[in-house]
């Protein structure tokens, strides 16, 4: 193993850590998730990279397919778990995306409002680290309670009274972060 790809195995194994030291500062403050195996069910979902519907927006052609997925999952009361890169803010503004998709935005804030949403950030949407930018641009989406977006989710799983361990969710991005675009 050469000695650069060591030192990028030491980067991504220090960033990993720092991010899951803040996930369990968060569990331990309450903003931890349960997942309890008897009968909880969680539907997780990453890189939708949903663009403003040109030509670089490769989302349209999935656009039908999520839909349907997310009417079905509601309706059976799953908890939707998104996993970063939702948006693709790298080549859209986010104005642009959210206008571009209202009905899968409508099925998102179901999930929402029926307090079974979680989302985290990641490089591609990595906007939704700032509370002022989710305020801005999400919360007129979704609406009350306001959306909190995570860097990471650390999630108790247990089978009724039994715990069985945790699951850390993380977009996984958090090694190779890009500069900022000023967006």
């Amino acid at each position: 193993m050469s000695p650069s790809a060591n030192g990028y195995q030491v980067r991504v194994a220090q960033a990993y850590d720092a991010v899951y030291q803040r996930a369990l500062r968060r569990g331990a403050e309450g903003l931890g998730a349960n997942l309890d195996m008897s009968g909880d069910r969680y539907i997780f979902l990453s890189d939708l990279h949903r663009g403003a519907r040109n030509g670089a927006d490769d989302f349209r052609r999935a656009e039908r397919a999520l839909n349907a997925a997310l009417a079905y999952y509601n309706r059976l009361g799953y908890t939707l778990v998104l996993i970063g890169d939702v948006e693709e803010l790298w080549e859209e503004r986010p104005a642009a995306v959210l206008k571009a998709y209202p009905r899968s935005y409508a099925l998102e804030v179901q999930f929402h409002r029926a307090g079974r949403y979680i989302r985290i950030w990641g490089n591609h949407d990595d906007e939704w680290q700032y509370s002022a930018r989710v305020h801005t641009f999400l919360d007129p989406v979704y609406g009350r309670p306001a959306l909190r977006v995570h860097e990471s989710l650390l999630i108790d799983v247990v089978d009724g009274d039994t715990s069985l361990g945790s699951l850390f969710v993380v977009h996984g991005h958090q090694p190779t972060r890009r500069p900022r675009a000023g967006i």
